[in-house]
């Protein structure tokens, strides 16, 4: 039987079905418009289906190409998800600042060789690069630090 890259042939098709379902839906709920005149729908549709043709030829490419079963990190999966559940349960309740420490502890506990080290200097750093940038950039009305239980 002949040896198929898997990776390639699931990454793609998941880019290709993102894509058409991205272009079926702004066509169904936007005007197109025409070329001179572009509608609202006109920017969705041309990324979808320039999506949906860029994952097509990574899965039909993949087809003849050797590989081998991708391996799933169950823990590594659970903790991203997790860690992104996390900011959007937090952010409005406690505050930038606490919340991305409580995101970057649940993400190093993905890694197995993640330790408390790890997870402080992850959220001392992603804190000095997101609370200049989304609050005082960006002025997003989000609280250094809050209290509100």
């Amino acid at each position: 039987m002949l040896s198929r890259d898997y990776r390639d042939i699931i990454t793609g098709g998941s880019l290709f079905a993102m894509g058409l379902f991205v272009a079926i839906y702004s066509l169904s709920h936007y005007p197109l418009g025409k070329m001179t005149r572009m509608g609202p729908g006109m920017f969705p549709t041309g990324l979808g289906l320039l999506l949906a043709g860029f994952g097509a030829v990574i899965a039909i490419s993949a087809l003849w190409r050797g590989g081998t079963w991708p391996e799933v990190d169950v823990r590594a999966a659970v903790a991203v998800i997790a860690s992104v559940a996390s900011f959007a349960i937090f952010i409005d309740r406690i505050g930038m600042v606490p919340t991305v420490a409580i995101m970057s502890a649940l993400a190093v506990a993905g890694d197995k060789n993640g330790t408390v080290k790890r997870a402080a200097s992850l959220a001392i750093g992603l804190n000095l690069l997101a609370v200049p940038i989304f609050i005082y950039g960006l002025d997003l009305p989000i609280a250094l630090a809050k209290w509100s239980f």
